[in-house]
């Protein structure tokens, strides 16, 4: 942490059913705060994609493993996240992963966050229909539930992946 001093870092594998094994990292400082956490699979994978259209509000409970390098993209709330070396990973399902979007959007001022958090709301009561992406390089993130496609994604789309993220 900024604060140079020591923190805690905690790591456990845990077995995730249609997924394997995993290990969740959590790095914590006492004194500063500091908190970063993370979820990869603990064996390799090909590069990956999932997709899940959100229709109804049994959707909202697809699991979700967005690793620190996941990108997860919503299209039509016009949501994207990229993956970054503070990019915290975390296990949840679609529900908590809106719920976190939500409080990022918190931090927005203006009108357009205000459209945003109504747009959000539709979409955490089952309002509105959605699609959840997530794409990663290193297959560390998976989408887990009922109607999820998955596809090992091509050489062209993992440039053009790698791309977006130097962008």
């Amino acid at each position: 942490p900024n604060c140079k001093k020591n923190a805690t870092l905690t790591e456990l594998i845990q077995d995730i059913p249609n997924f394997g094994e995993a290990l969740i990292s959590n790095l914590h400082c006492a004194h500063c705060g500091y908190n970063f956490n993370d979820v990869m699979s603990s064996s390799t994978h090909k590069p990956v994609f999932f997709k899940a259209k959100i229709e109804n509000e049994n959707d909202l409970k697809i699991k979700i493993i967005k690793s620190s390098s996941s990108f997860v993209a919503l299209p039509e709330l016009e949501v994207e996240i990229f993956p970054s070396a503070s990019s915290n990973g975390y296990i949840s399902n679609i529900e908590g992963l809106l719920e976190r979007i939500k409080e990022s959007v918190h931090a927005i001022s203006g009108k357009k966050a205000v459209e945003k958090l109504k747009q959000i709301e539709k979409a955490m009561n089952g309002k509105i229909p959605f699609t959840v992406e997530l794409k990663d390089l290193y297959g560390h993130g998976a989408l887990i539930g009922n109607n999820v496609e998955k596809k090992i994604l091509s050489q062209k789309e993992i440039s053009e992946l790698k791309k977006l993220f130097e962008g």
